[in-house]
């Protein structure tokens, strides 16, 4: 099965967690009576013994989904992993059928879990050739903080999707209750914490190494290497400036960088957008302490005024010297007129 996947938003492709049946499509011929034997046989195993749910954590700043492939994984998008964000993740609750020919031309059919679905997931979205990894997935329907606040393990996976497990001596017991000497197969586990940190780290390095890429190319004076450079790229390098391994964003991220230069306009409050030298945003939150004061918005020992410098301290209590001359002057005069 081929990905699929691109950058896109979860609204685009429907609801995250979207794992339902698609409805019938007109058209399309029933099957035959043997075929629906077969189907019927397959649903019922999956309603007497239904599988865990499974979870997919993802590491990239975009999100999971697929536009072609198999059936069973089209409609299921994992949220994008914003830079800053320590991870998104989605649910895969429901089970699918997947379908086969046999040699008499009838249907076969097994069953597709939400964990091997979620492999799936694993195996086309963490390649760590082009992703470095980036994608985690266990079985059972647990929010990942919760798992990481206990400490909790988790199975770990191999790059095709596969469950990692290893060989521990057990027995089988046979039709006569004997028990059986037989090595059995046991997931290998490990801590979510330690997962998510080496995920995170090999994430990082490899997207270190798209980004120098990029910058190469955009820098390049070879005609059309910066049409190489792509949102994907601009993506990576805004994750490295959140982690703090790139001191800012390259050049070529211009997006991003307007993006930063409006937000240090902005207000720290409420995230408005005030006049240019404004001492008071919309709202009415205090940008400039000392200007605010001087033009009577605020109080004499307002809380904004505790960020004043003490420079701008001796401005403000000349001010207020001056006011309460001002103030006192005026009172006096009142007084004298009364007294007339």
């Amino acid at each position: 099965m081929m990905a699929g996947g691109g950058i896109a938003t979860a609204s685009e492709f429907g609801p995250v967690n979207a794992g339902l049946a698609s409805p019938p499509r007109k058209g399309i011929r029933n099957l035959d009576q043997q075929s629906q034997q077969n189907l019927d046989q397959c649903r019922r195993q999956l309603r007497s013994n239904p599988p865990k749910p499974a979870t997919i954590i993802n590491l990239h700043p975009w999100p999971l989904y697929y536009t072609n492939g198999d059936y069973y994984v089209r409609g299921i998008t994992v949220p994008a992993c914003e830079p800053g964000m320590d991870f998104s993740y989605a649910y895969v609750r429901l089970s699918k059928t997947e379908r086969d020919m046999n040699e008499d031309g009838t249907l076969k059919f097994k069953p597709v879990s939400p964990i091997q679905i979620a492999g799936q997931f694993y195996k086309d979205f963490g390649e760590s050739e082009i992703y470095g990894g980036g994608v985690i997935i266990f079985e059972g329907e647990h929010n990942p903080t919760k798992l990481l606040a206990a400490q909790t393990e988790v199975e770990t996976y191999q790059p095709d999707g596969r469950a990692d497990v290893r060989l521990v001596a057990g027995y089988v017991i046979d039709e006569e209750g004997h028990k059986i000497p037989e090595n059995i197969e046991e997931p290998v586990k490990a801590k979510l914490t330690v997962l998510l940190e080496t995920a995170r780290r090999k994430r990082n390095e490899r997207y270190m190494l798209k980004v120098q890429w990029a910058d190469a190319h955009y820098k390049s004076t070879k005609a059309g290497d910066r049409a190489l450079v792509t949102d994907q790229h601009r993506m990576m390098a805004e994750v490295l400036h959140a982690e703090g391994i790139l001191p800012e964003v390259p050049d070529w991220n211009l997006a991003s960088k307007m993006e930063l230069g409006l937000a240090e306009d902005r207000c720290k409050h409420c995230g408005s957008n005030p006049a240019k030298d404004a001492f008071l945003c919309p709202n009415g939150h205090v940008l400039d302490p000392l200007k605010a004061y001087l033009n009577a918005a605020i109080e004499y020992g307002h809380m904004s005024m505790e960020l004043l410098s003490a420079e701008q301290w001796v401005l403000a209590d000349a001010e207020k010297e001056r006011r309460e001359k001002v103030k006192a002057a005026r009172e006096k005069k009142t007084k004298k007129a009364k007294d007339e």
